[in-house]
């Protein structure tokens, strides 16, 4: 019983450092992870033709506070039970259910098999399928996404799996842009758009014409000639990862202007050229740097760490913050130990969902080598997308539309009074009763915008709230449906994970570059940014927020405090930097005990600003 508690719950009940009384405090409901590791593992056959399948059973990584012992002892157990001919892997081939040390547990298995569907670039996990691929012991394996419905026969030890389409242990990745045709006629034409309080801000960081040459509203019309007597044919687009490149610069029409024309401060843009260059192509590469020069600000164009913050103290004077072009596989962010080491031997690392180590990029405002941030910091990320990191650069800044638009869980009254805060007129919805289908399409076109609800690391296409039934799915990615405009709109999120732009989190990365950057298919974040938002600023781990009380600790002094800033005329990345530093000062905000210090360390240290910021 303990177990199903700990399971349906999403807390743990026992070997915890952090009380319940702070653990309801956290920001995510745990219904997915928790749903997933419940499910029936069954063992099919006898002997040499056992087979074995395993639902949605998060083998790797349980994500539920306190059932590692039992994924362990589980796992254990079905490893007892076999040897298998064949394993259809659990829970789609997603990373947090298969990975190199569940490989190494079944030695004696060469067949395996992915359930995935067609859409969703999650699954099969990149990595599982590099997992496989580079395996020392040469695998096999079918996958419904490129093999269609398979049949696998096991008799006297042999193994023969069917496939309906492709070719088996297809190792590729799912493509950001594939067509399904079916059936298909002789002639298929496809038309497509192209201690003691810190005193600053630092840490323990620990083919033809290329899709690239077109303008921004260019058609491009695909005809492919296809036999007529195939029954299913695949089409991936791929058309430089849908760049859209640089226009001529005496085309008034297309011409793109750094912040549509507005007056900035002096900025400071970085990049690593090559690795951009690669994921956007060279006439969209090209068409950011114009816009910045031409915008009166400076790209500082570095490789490798030691250069890159070299060149940051080398450019800095004068500017008002940094905007960092690219995905973390651009510009990596850090891996940051949110506590002082005299509080981590306090604390135990369990206790939170990301063991109080997150992803940061405050380091690169730092401009005289002291290890802190003297400057706010943006990021923009480029979604392997010219057009998305264009339509970034080129966001306005429509603080002076009086509408505003909120929605927070029943559970966190505090949002109220911080929604307040907000100028303009608006609505706030209540999660429960409300939830995704009271989100109108309007709604979006608010220029302040702030969610204070739950979170997940692993499905960033929703939040949720909570009533006596459970969660309650609060927004979602189908309430961008129809003419949504968020142009000029800045987003502040109080929701777990709100602003993580990667497959994982900090702590379970093996080092900065190991990541899977998210699309916008699978993060609200960046569908956000897509729509023209100017910024979206959000936690890259799970947060924290008062229940009751004074209501004036944990995240909602953060929250306050950077929409007050807001309001005042400072830009989103501004407000950001500020709301920290008044953070600071008022730290632990009458916490007395090391758990709750820990918590106020990790929401200073989690915030990020995404878009330009400007």
């Amino acid at each position: 019983m303990a177990i199903y508690r700990t399971l349906t719950d999403g807390n743990p009940t026992t070997d915890v450092i952090l009380p319940d009384a702070v653990l309801d405090f956290l920001d995510r409901p745990g219904a997915g992870a928790a749903k997933n590791n419940q499910s029936i593992v069954i063992s099919v056959g006898k002997g040499a033709n056992r087979c074995l399948l395993t639902g949605d059973m998060q083998f790797a990584e349980a994500e539920v506070e306190g059932l590692e012992n039992e994924m362990a002892a589980l796992l254990d157990h079905v490893v007892e039970a076999g040897p298998y001919a064949f394993i259809k892997l659990p829970h789609h081939a997603s990373y947090n259910a298969f990975e190199e040390h569940v490989l190494s547990r079944f030695p004696d298995t060469r067949f395996f098999g992915m359930s995935t569907g067609r859409n969703g670039a999650a699954h099969p996990n990149p990595k599982v399928l590099r997992l496989l691929r580079n395996s020392s012991n040469p695998l096999i394996w079918a996958r419904t996404d490129k093999n269609g419905q398979f049949t696998v026969d096991v008799s006297r030890g042999q193994v023969r799996i069917s496939i309906t389409e492709g070719e088996l242990s297809d190792p590729q990745p799912k493509p950001r842009d594939e067509l399904v045709l079916e059936p298909a006629t002789a002639i298929s034409t496809v038309t497509m758009p192209a201690g003691p309080p810190p005193a600053s801000l630092g840490g323990n960081p620990t083919s033809g014409m290329a899709a690239s040459q077109l303008p921004a509203d260019a058609i491009l019309e695909i005809t492919a000639k296809i036999p007529a007597l195939l029954k299913r044919v695949t089409i991936t687009v791929d058309i430089e990862q849908n760049t859209v490149g640089a226009v001529s610069a005496s085309d008034d029409m297309t011409k793109r202007y750094l912040g549509n024309r507005r007056v900035l401060p002096r900025l400071l843009f970085l990049t690593d050229p090559q690795r951009l260059r690669r994921k956007i192509g060279d006439a969209g590469y090209d068409t950011a740097r114009t816009m910045i020069e031409e915008g009166g600000s400076t790209l500082v164009e570095a490789t490798g760490e030691e250069a890159t913050f070299t060149k940051i103290r080398n450019s800095a004077t004068g500017v008002k913050g940094v905007v960092i072009l690219g995905d973390y596989n651009v510009v990596p962010a850090l891996i940051y130990d949110v506590l002082p080491p005299d509080l981590r031997d306090r604390v135990s690392a369990n206790s939170d969902p990301d063991r109080f180590v997150v992803w940061s990029d405050q380091r690169y405002g730092d401009v005289d080598g002291d290890g802190l941030g003297e400057l706010p910091v943006s990021r923009i990320p480029d979604c392997s997308s010219a057009a998305f990191l264009l339509g970034c650069l080129t966001a306005e800044d429509n603080r002076t539309t009086p509408i505003k638009f909120a929605s927070r869980n029943a559970e966190r009254p505090f949002a109220d009074n911080v929604f307040r805060r907000l100028g303009g007129r608006g609505q706030m919805l209540v999660s429960g009763p409300d939830d995704f289908g009271n989100v109108r399409t309007g709604h979006f076109d608010a220029r302040q915008l702030y969610f204070m609800l739950h979170g997940s690391d692993t499905d960033g296409t929703r939040f949720w709230g909570e009533d006596d039934g459970g969660a309650v799915e609060a927004v979602n990615l189908t309430n961008f449906a129809g003419a949504i405009k968020a142009h000029g709109a800045t987003v502040l999120t109080g929701c777990c994970w709100g602003a993580l732009t990667v497959q994982e989190i900090a702590t379970r990365a093996s080092d900065h570059w190991a990541v899977t950057p998210r699309t916008v298919a699978s993060s609200l974040a960046l569908r956000f940014l897509e729509l023209g938002a100017l910024a979206y600023v959000g936690c890259t781990g799970a947060h924290y927020s008062p229940l009751d009380g004074q209501l004036n600790f944990f995240g909602e002094p953060i929250h306050r405090s950077f929409w007050t800033a807001f309001a005042a005329g400072a830009a989103p990345a501004q407000a950001l930097f500020q709301a920290k530093q008044a953070y600071i000062r008022d730290m632990p905000h009458g916490r007395v005990t090391a758990p709750e210090w820990a918590i106020e360390y990790k929401i200073l240290r989690q915030f990020t600003c995404l878009g330009l910021g400007w």
